[in-house]
Order: structure tokens, then C-alpha cells, then sequence
């Protein structure tokens, strides 16, 4: 561990006044560890809030790891987190100040080391039963995962790439009409899978697939991806309707922090980035296709993808991408423009994956993507491999 204990650090512990959970979050699922007394609160600045559980807990897990990159993903994820000093010392102190670089032959600096690699792992899925696969798989796509209970399973369609299992949870949502919600209300089991995909030790896009993994009939859904123009502004959106009985929507705008969300799915991708430790940074660009029909279910592919990996810091900011900043620079044009003509693919995909009309069989941890089980032409085959900026 980088930082040990010291009269600071544990008034910041008795400070927190939060109980200790009797799990931890899948960042070390795999490890049953004894939640801590429960300590009296010591006094500190007012000013700073109490931090929440989940950050607790993140803090915890990160203190376990005690890596400069854990101290990283803390920091990405709670830059302004009640615990952000003490990673800040922690990684001051892991990093003691350069020494010249040796030379070589002919006093020529020697070549700097191999840079850092992501800590790949494998650990059970635990928030769901919709799935096969664990936490830390890596998928080559393109082609198809599936999810879901018997009755309601669905395909998943992953970009070509390599791609990790970050989360995997379920959670009930109410889809009770408002007028309706007394006596009784109607909760559909919603599973949302993660994937990320990286650049170096950054995480580059990910892919969120929210699927109904029970069967179950509602008279209308509510809309789960965050598709319909809401509070954030939409740099394209559209509404279908592919069949008689089934609804689409589509839609490319910028998402702040997604990676921060206080979601089941979103807290386990953060343990997940920890263990690899990766970091993500910024606002992401969110690319969505969702189909739902009220008697058959519901299916989302969310393409999140964060543009300062290409682009620069600049492009981090959700603000750099209204429509009229979008206007003022061409790249971030041309970046919109290769999304909206990428998501005329991926909507197509999505349609078939949620009537299981793919005719693939399911990806393979490591393995290269399968051919398709009949002669006919691919339907995967014009998915690009986009890579925004």
C-alpha cells in the first residue's frame, strides 16, 4: 500500500460516520472482507460534504489495491471526492523525482521501459443470472453476445474490437403508467451490460446494452437509454416505428460523465476500470439505438464514446459539443457526422438482435469473432470499426 495509516488519514476515516458495508463492490468480489466498526465523528470543516456510501467503498477498495493506477480511477471518478487529498499525497509519494537517465552507448539516454499494461482479470458475475460470461472477459467483435432469462433472451451486437467486460447488473424499474401506480404497480427486471474498449490505459468507448431479461408485458416503456430529447442537447434524433407493434429511437448527443452515473451497472464498471487499472476522463459522446415493443420487451445499445482520447483535453467537455460549437469546428463535425452514419448501421442491428434474427453464433472469451452459421452474406459486415475523431 502506498499510503500507511497516520493520524490524518484515520481522522478522515472516523470522519466519514458511514457503517461499512458487509460486501464489497466487484472490485474485489472475490474476497469476503469484515465491515469495520463503526467509529464516533471527529470534527472537520463543515464545508465538505459526508462522502456517500458507494464513494466509501470506492475509497476503500482503492486503498486495498494501493497502486498509483487505483489512486488514478479514484481521482477520474471523484475528482472533487472527500478522499482526494490522501490519493493525491499517495501518488506524490510514489512518485520520488526523476534521476538522469543512464546513458548508453556513446552517452546516448537509454530507452525509456515498457509502458503500463491494464491488470486483465476474470471474476463472476454476480448482480445477474441474464448471462454466461464474467467480469474481465475480452470479446474480439464484431459479433453477438446474448442476454436474458428463458423467454426473453436477446442478442447484443459488440463492435469490431477488442472489448472487456466491465459490469453486468440487474435492477427493477417502474413502468407503472402515472395514473395507474395504485393499487398495483408493474416492474420489469432490466439488465445492463458494460463493455469498454481501450487506448493504452484509457478508456476509450464503451458500449451499455439495457435489455428486459424476464419476460413481462407493460402498456408502454419508459425510455431507459436516455434516447428522447431531454435536458441535454441532441446533435440528432429520430423516432420509427419498424413494425406495426414495435417503437425505435435513435439519437447522438453529449453525456457528462457517464462513468459517474450512481447506477448498479455503472458502480460495478468503476470497480472494474480499478482493478484494470485504467482511467476515463471527461464527457463522452452517447450514441443510441433502441427498440421496445409493449407485450415483447425492451433492447438499447448505448455507444459511449470519449473524444478527448483523439481530439485533446478540449474535446472532453460536454459543453464542446452543442450543435452550435459542433457548427464552429470541423473536426467535431466531421467526428458527429461519422457517428449519425455509423448508428445508420448499428440501428439496423439492433432491429434484428432484438427479434434474435443475427445468424451468428455467440462470441468467445479471447476468441476471434465466428462466422456466420449460413452462407448468406453477413449482416455484421458493414459495421465499421469507428474510431471517433
Amino acid at each position: 500500500m502506498l499510503v500507511s495509516p497516520c493520524p490524518r488519514s484515520l481522522a478522515l476515516r472516523l470522519a466519514s460516520g458511514v457503517a461499512a458495508v458487509a460486501a464489497v463492490v466487484a472490485a474485489v468480489a472475490v474476497v469476503d472482507v469484515a465491515p469495520a466498526q463503526a467509529q464516533s465523528e471527529a470534527p472537520r470543516p463543515a464545508a465538505q460534504a459526508q462522502p456517500g456510501a458507494v464513494e466509501v467503498e470506492f475509497w476503500r477498495t482503492t486503498e486495498r489495491l494501493g497502486t498509483p493506477e487505483a489512486y488514478h480511477a479514484y481521482l477520474s471518478a471523484y475528482p472533487g471526492g472527500f478522499f482526494a487529498a490522501l490519493a493525491r499525497a499517495a501518488l506524490a509519494k510514489a512518485s520520488p523525482a526523476r534521476a538522469p537517465a543512464p546513458a548508453g552507448d556513446g552517452g546516448t539516454p537509454a530507452l525509456p521501459g515498457p509502458s503500463p499494461a491494464l491488470r486483465h482479470f476474470a471474476a463472476p458475475v454476480t448482480r445477474s443470472g441474464a448471462v454466461t460470461f464474467n467480469l474481465g472477459d475480452r470479446f474480439n467483435g464484431p459479433g453477438v453476445l446474448t442476454v436474458g432469462w428463458a423467454g426473453a433472451k436477446r442478442q447484443v451486437v459488440v463492435p469490431p474490437g477488442e472489448w472487456v467486460v466491465l459490469a453486468m447488473a440487474d435492477a427493477k424499474v417502474d413502468m407503472t403508467p402515472p395514473m395507474y401506480r395504485f393499487p398495483t404497480r408493474v416492474v420489469a427486471d432490466v439488465g445492463t451490460l458494460v463493455l469498454g474498449r481501450f487506448s493504452g490505459m484509457r478508456l476509450a468507448s464503451a458500449m451499455v446494452y439495457q435489455s428486459s431479461v424476464r419476460p413481462i408485458s407493460v402498456d408502454d416503456w419508459n425510455d431507459i437509454a436516455g434516447c428522447q430529447p431531454g435536458a441535454s442537447e441532441t446533435l440528432h434524433h429520430e423516432n420509427t416505428r419498424p413494425s406495426g407493434l414495435r417503437s425505435a429511437c435513435v439519437a447522438v448527443r453529449a453525456v457528462p460523465a457517464p462513468q459517474n452515473a450512481a447506477t448498479p451497472a455503472m458502480e460495478e464498471a468503476r470497480a472494474s476500470l480499478a482493478r484494470l487499472g485504467a482511467e476515463v476522463q471527461g464527457d463522452a459522446l452517447a450514441t443510441i439505438a433502441a427498440v421496445w415493443e409493449s407485450r415483447r420487451g425492451y433492447l438499447a445499445g448505448t455507444r459511449l464514446d470519449w473524444p478527448g482520447v483523439a481530439l485533446g483535453a478540449a474535446a472532453d467537455a460536454a459543453g464542446a459539443w452543442s450543435p452550435a460549437m459542433v457548427a464552429l469546428d470541423p473536426g467535431r463535425a466531421a467526428t458527429v457526422a461519422r457517428l449519425v452514419e455509423w448508428l445508420g448501421t448499428y440501428r439496423n442491428l439492433v432491429d434484428a438482435a432484438y427479434g434474435f434474427r443475427i445468424d451468428r453464433v455467440d462470441l468467445e472469451p479471447g476468441a476471434g469473432a465466428p462466422a456466420g452459421r449460413s452462407g448468406s452474406g453477413d449482416p455484421l459486415g458493414n459495421l465499421r470499426d469507428l474510431q471517433p475523431g
